[in-house]
């Protein structure tokens, strides 16, 4: 529940765009739900002879055109009807695809935008902690697949349960017990696809992680290639890298296992159940149990009752992906940033440096620093010399506050 919230926070600003295209998929799968019931009509009622199953206005309509005679001469006026309405299926799914477009490329920029900022914000010490590999893979691969989710499958969720809603309403009303027939298979897909869905959520997490570890590899290594070069350390790195890259393999390989097994087992079972509509269906009409153009419709909903079932399961771990990326990049968000004083000070600077008494410790270590106390006149050139570890670079760091020294002060021309 809340990276729900998390992403619906991101999508602050362009919220009305995605109602607008909820409401245009839920227009497109009505108008493509009413198609089939006009292919009935027509086989059933039309060039058949079985009064009209349709609303009363549009009996009202065709009687004032000339009744079910001037249909039979020209069936083109119902395949008229057929093209309108999909054309009109196809006008919503373009706004549909328009409207999320616009959305989750602007969400993404935004995202983008606040990760940049907040990245300058961060102290010092967070960036010298931070795998900067880790950081641009956060910024750029992270933030797409929170893009791909809200331009695809987030809409996609509206569809499915419009459609499912629509068609189960539709089937029912025509035959209960074949209805019935029709959706033995659903709860199977239902639960295979939550189960596909949980373990694809923790394989993409420790993937995301892998290509953030390779990505910090490659960064360091094109960064600091003279100092590889210096103390030829080419092989170990390039073993280095040979590891953390075959592991990132692995777990794009176990993803593409978990893939094809749900996507090929889904299938066979759903085209097992298409065919026992279709069998069982056939019987019924050929005994005279339903009409053709009933069997026509049933067959032609199942695929559209089945398919978005089974494509919940690309729903779910396309949903789990971005759960998984928008919680790691709240984890940067959530960093403190460094307190700035924007009504500080700018006075005129001649050169003088005092520390007096200053006292420093990384963490809650032990103090590398303690009562340190010099001067510096301006003009002047002070040597400051020591073995490694000893404090030099952190002394600069201080007198640039890049660090906040914990005891003494640090005085600029007193």
């Amino acid at each position: 529940m809340n990276k729900l919230i998390l992403l619906w926070k991101f999508m602050k600003g362009y919220r009305l765009l995605y109602i607008g295209a909820v409401v245009s998929i839920g227009l497109a799968t009505l108008f493509s739900t009413i198609i089939p019931l006009v292919i009935r009509t027509i086989i059933d009622s039309i060039i058949g002879s079985k009064p009209m199953e349709i609303p009363q206005w549009a009996i009202s309509y065709i009687n004032t055109i000339g009744g079910r005679e001037t249909l039979v001469r020209n069936l083109w006026i119902c395949g008229l009807v057929i093209v309108i309405l999909t054309a009109l299926s196809g006008v919503f799914l373009y706004l549909k695809g328009k409207w999320t477009a616009v959305a989750s490329e602007s969400i993404a920029r935004n995202i983008r935008d606040n990760l940049f900022g907040h990245l300058q914000e961060l102290t010092y010490d967070e960036h010298v902690k931070a795998k900067t590999g880790d950081l641009v893979q956060r910024c750029t691969s992270d933030v797409d697949t929170v893009r791909r989710f809200l331009a695809v499958q987030f809409v996609e969720i509206g569809r499915a349960l419009f459609m499912v809603s629509m068609v189960c309403w539709i089937m029912f009303s025509l035959d209960v017990k074949l209805a019935l027939v029709s959706m033995t298979i659903i709860p199977i897909i239902f639960t295979f696809a939550f189960i596909f869905f949980v373990k694809m959520k923790n394989v993409f997490q420790k993937f995301d992680e892998a290509e953030g570890k390779v990505t910090t590899i490659l960064q360091e290594n094109l960064t600091g290639a003279r100092v590889v070069r210096a103390f030829a350390r080419q092989s170990y790195e390039v073993d280095k890298f040979e590891e953390k890259n075959l592991e990132f393999r692995n777990l794009g390989y176990k993803m593409m296992r978990l893939f094809a097994f749900y996507w090929s087992s889904s299938d066979m079972l759903c085209l097992l159940q298409i065919g026992a509509i279709l069998v069982l269906g056939s019987y019924w009409a050929v005994s005279g149990r339903i009409s053709i153009g009933t069997l026509m419709v049933f067959t032609t909903y199942e695929g559209m009752l089945l398919w978005p079932v089974r494509q919940m399961g690309q729903i779910l771990t396309d949903m789990g992906k971005s759960f998984v990326s928008a919680g790691r990049i709240q984890e940067i968000l959530d960093i403190p940033g460094e307190a700035m004083d924007a009504d500080g000070l700018k006075p005129h600077i001649k050169g003088d440096i005092e520390f007096r008494n200053v006292s420093f410790s990384y963490g809650e270590g032990s103090e590398l620093l303690k009562d340190i106390s010099f001067s510096v006149r301006r003009g002047q050139t002070v040597s400051v010399m020591g073995p490694t570890g000893s404090g030099k670079t952190t002394l600069v760091n201080l007198l640039l506050r890049l660090y906040d020294y914990n005891k003494g002060s640090i005085k600029i021309d007193g």
